[in-house]
Formats: structure tokens, sequence, C-alpha cells
């Protein structure tokens, strides 16, 4: 097997690859790609800025899951049109959209015979479907749309590792708490509880 130099590159610590950040730490969203979210303002001061996100959304609506629950208050805005108010829950629902948006989804091909699940949600505003694998944990429940979390684990050692109690020694592990941690952030609020082995 011959390596073309000019194809390879050794000792990188990061770089960007389809869009994505790759390092040693994992694959991270690309901060060029997501420079138009971050540029929304956090507060909106007229009904053209509402009309122009509403587009956008629109335009990404089959991309994001839960769209039309996420984007309600956007719409219900449009509604008004004399009496435009930025409330508080389009505020959270700016700042919550805008962190999904930043966030890496990653998706995956399906095996072959792999048995797939199918998730039904319906609420007062929208109905939506999401076909999922189903060993994905903190992933699934994120791809999901949760943003709060409680998690039970028959391990005390984990709980204490997950929070910072207890230290990991071997690096192998060290790998797999970084990820739960880097994973919880994700979420607004979480807590994990040891629960005894029956």
């Amino acid at each position: 097997m011959e390596l073309n130099p000019k194809k390879c590159a050794f000792g990188v610590s990061s770089d960007k690859f389809l869009g994505f950040l790759v390092s040693q730490r994992g694959i991270e969203v690309n901060p060029d790609n997501i420079k138009a979210i971050e540029d929304i303002p956090d507060q909106l001061t007229s009904m053209k800025e509402v009309k122009r996100l509403t587009g956008r959304l629109a335009a990404l609506s089959r991309f994001i899951s839960w769209s039309l629950k996420k984007c309600h208050h956007f719409f219900s805005l449009l509604k008004k049109k004399n009496n435009f108010e930025w409330i508080p829950e389009c505020q959270q629902a700016l700042k919550d959209l805008k962190r999904y948006l930043s966030s890496p989804h990653l998706l995956s091909k399906p095996e072959e015979g792999e048995q797939l699940l199918i998730y039904l949600a319906v609420s007062e505003v929208a109905v939506s479907a999401v076909l999922v694998r189903e060993d994905k944990g903190l992933e699934l429940a994120r791809g999901l749309g949760s943003e709060a979390i409680e998690i039970k684990c028959d391990s005390q050692l984990v709980v204490k590792q997950v929070y910072g109690i207890f230290d990991t020694k071997k690096e192998c592990m060290q790998h797999y708490v970084i990820k739960v941690q880097t994973l919880l952030t994700q979420f607004r609020e979480w807590s994990i509880t040891h629960i005894p082995r029956e």
C-alpha cells in the first residue's frame, strides 16, 4: 500500500472535514458554517425581522425536528399585525432554536435488517414523527427535542464520575465520561441518580 503525501496529513491536531471541525476532542460544528445563525439578534424589534426569520425557518422546516412547535411563537406573532410585542416566550424560543441549529445532528445510514423505531408525537400545534435507531441513548433523547432528562443508573461509581466527584483513572473510560458530559450540556436541565441493583 502506498500513501500519496499530497493527499495525506499526519500529526494534524484539528482540521475541517465535510463541513465539520474534526479534532482529538471529536466532531464539532465548524464556526464558519454557523455564523449566519449566530448573527441573528437575540431580540427582534420589528415585524419585518420576524417575517424574515419565519421565511428562513420555513425553508429549513424539513430539517428541524418539531419545527412547528419550535416556531409556533413566531407565527403567532405574525397574526398580530398592528400590535408587535416581543414576549419572553419568543425570546426563549429563539434562543432554543439558535442552540438547536448550532449543534451537529449526527445522522447515520441504517444497516440492512436493523430494527428501526418510529416515534409519533401529537401536541396542540403539531404532529411529528421521527424514525430512529434503538441504541442512541442521550443522542436519541436530544434528537427527539427533549430539553430535560432524568437518568437512573445502577452504578454509583458512574454517577459520581459523571458529576465529577470521582476521577476516571483509565484513559479509555475518560473518553466515555467526557462524551456523556458533553451530551448533557445540550439539555437545559438534567439529573442522574443512583438506584440500587435488585
